[in-house]
């Protein structure tokens, strides 16, 4: 296979993430297709070469005009980081002027990611120079069979006679330099970013943030007419929409917890008024010997809703698994002496530990030492009118 024909291969595979990735936004409003969605998204992203993919220019294919400046671009973001331009053509030239701008300032430059985010510009960048003796270059990496005793020696060496260069007027001078060039490169990020808020992403013109009306919003830099092909509203819009369907959704998101949950015994960490589950079996403790007790059985499901007495919960169900965590220690040394990866075993009965409060950073701490990660439950699991559709 030559190189073109891998790259074109890796082009495949990304373009067919892309429309997943798609596919996973479209699903947002529905959890089954989100679910559907994201098992496909998983599945095919397992069969893929990912530092192939990674290290693989991706010059999008609506370059254009641009196609040449954007090849140089990607060509300046170092291995592993991704190569690859995250936003849409309508900002292509505002990122492709500032590469020309930035490149005249550090012309060795390097680039760590072009994105979208929040429907603004992002643009993260480093110098590239070192200020280093241009006469003293830093030690080659040891020779085959070389001991490498001897190599951290010239290095050690090497970084002490750097240390001595820098106090020396020419070198601060050069970092003098340095630092005005990098505060103009960081005002002319700040300029096309500012610039790109107010810049269609998709063609060019004129646009301001718009967003979709869902649960989960996403945003977007554009124009009336592009907003309108893709959906999408007024921030203002949308928050007017939000504050008539919230309710509605809540009480779905109860409904489908309520009903998944049927028949599970639950304990809330706190009183009724800090967090009040809507599950038919609930028990609420108060105090710090009902919270002893629990965490020595095994409810199905654990609301931490009081800090206080959630690191009491913690704590007990940690001391009453030491041996669990012993079992950990050992599991876990072994795979790193084997320079493996590692996986945190559950406890045998571990009930499902839903963060409804604010709670101490032991809690985490006491929990992670087991292998225990709790959720965040917000408003979905809390008491109310259930209604459906």
């Amino acid at each position: 296979m030559t190189a073109s024909d891998s790259e074109r291969d890796q082009e495949a595979d990304w373009l067919m993430l892309r429309n997943m990735v798609d596919d996973l936004l479209a699903g947002l409003g529905d959890p089954e297709g989100f679910q559907a969605a994201f098992g496909a998204l998983h599945q095919a992203a397992s069969k893929i070469n990912h530092r192939a993919l990674l290290n693989t220019p991706h010059v999008p294919g609506d370059a254009g005009e641009y196609r040449e400046r954007l090849a140089v671009m990607l060509a300046r973001i170092p291995d592993g980081w991704g190569r690859w331009i995250s936003c849409s053509r309508g900002w292509y030239p505002i990122i492709c002027e500032l590469d020309e701008q930035l490149a005249r300032l550090f012309p060795g430059y390097r680039i760590h990611q072009i994105t979208e985010k929040f429907a603004g510009l992002r643009y993260y960048w480093e110098a590239g120079e070192q200020l280093t003796d241009p006469a003293d270059p830093e030690p080659e990496p040891p020779a085959a069979g070389e001991d490498d005793t001897e190599w951290s020696e010239r290095c050690d060496a090497w970084h002490r006679r750097q240390d001595e260069y820098s106090q020396t007027p020419e070198a601060q001078a050069r970092a003098e330099d340095t630092r005005r060039r990098g505060e103009l490169g960081e005002r002319l990020v700040d300029a096309a970013e500012a610039r790109a808020s107010v810049t269609c992403e998709m063609c060019g013109q004129d646009g301001s943030m718009r967003c979709t009306c869902a649960p989960s919003a996403w945003y977007q830099t554009l124009c009336d007419a592009c907003a309108a092909k893709r959906g999408m509203v007024t921030v203002a819009e949308r928050n007017l929409w939000w504050e008539a369907e919230q309710p509605r959704f809540e009480a779905r998101q109860r409904a489908r917890f309520i009903d998944s949950n049927a028949g599970r015994s639950a304990v809330v960490v706190g009183t009724p008024e800090q967090f009040q589950a809507s599950l038919m079996d609930v028990s609420y403790l108060t105090s710090e010997d009902e919270v002893r007790q629990a965490a020595a059985q095994n409810p199905d499901i654990v609301f931490l809703a009081d800090g206080p007495l959630a690191h009491v919960y913690a704590q007990t169900f940690r001391d009453r698994n030491t041996d669990h965590e012993a079992r950990i220690a050992v599991e876990r040394a072994a795979a790193v002496a084997a320079h493996k990866s590692y996986a945190y075993p559950r406890p045998g009965g571990c009930p499902e530990i839903h963060k409804v409060g604010e709670v101490p950073r032991e809690v985490y701490e006491n929990l992670a030492a087991l292998g225990v990660t709790y959720s965040w439950s917000g408003p979905a699991v809390n008491a109310g009118p259930v209604l459906r559709d």
